[in-house]
């Protein structure tokens, strides 16, 4: 995997996946940026909320659940720059069982790449499930 950044003002920067897809980076106006991005800190969340939503969803096809909707809120608890805790809602649209969704996303959790990175940062997880 490799990225490339292009600085493009005080703190706003262009990076590059080299697959095709970029993302801005910046600080908010209070910070000396021009808000045009999100912060690189912010995406460590939005991140994590994109693993958990594509690794459910695999998982879910894998159990052969159908998912008519899913939407996650994700909630980061900070201090001072680091990330104490993290809470999400996953609210779905199945006709699958709690017990099913509840499997889904514990497998989900053991398997996200950057969930476990948070999990080796000795961040907790808290979740809840609510249906459609």
């Amino acid at each position: 995997m490799k990225t490339h950044l292009v600085k493009q003002g005080a703190y706003l920067s262009q990076i590059d996946n080299q697959r095709g897809s970029s993302v801005t980076v910046d600080l908010p106006v209070t910070s000396g940026g021009t808000n045009q991005g999100p912060t690189a800190f912010e995406l460590l969340a939005m991140s994590l909320n994109g693993c958990i939503a594509t690794i459910f969803t695999t998982m879910a096809e894998k159990k052969r659940l159908t998912i008519e909707h899913l939407e996650i809120d994700l909630e980061a608890q900070t201090t001072e720059g680091e990330m104490d805790a993290i809470d999400y809602t996953l609210r779905v649209k199945t006709t699958a069982t709690d017990q099913e969704l509840e499997k889904c996303l514990e497998l989900t959790e053991k398997v996200c790449p950057v969930g476990r990175l948070f999990h080796r940062a000795g961040v907790p997880f808290t979740h809840r499930i609510e249906r459609l």
